[in-house]
């Protein structure tokens, strides 16, 4: 993830073994990136870019994000 720019942290989610996930929209690049959370650090760890230039294509709910982009 680049971190030059403001970064948006949305949709925060935790599953069955205390993971939290995130969606994050990073505007310097006009990137939208699917992360795991650690709250003890701060730190975001990218696992997959979900979409980036055009806002049409970015996703609000991670119940609607398909297995395809997450593979």
């Amino acid at each position: 993830m680049n971190d030059i720019g403001d970064i948006y942290v949305m949709d925060l989610e935790k599953d069955d073994d205390g993971t939290i996930y995130a969606i994050v929209y990073d505007d310097e690049d006009s990137v939208q990136y699917f992360v795991k959370v650690d709250l003890n650090t701060g730190n975001l760890t990218e696992i997959k870019e979900l979409a980036r230039d055009s806002n049409s294509n970015f996703y609000h709910c991670m119940a609607l994000i398909p297995a395809n982009k997450l593979n």
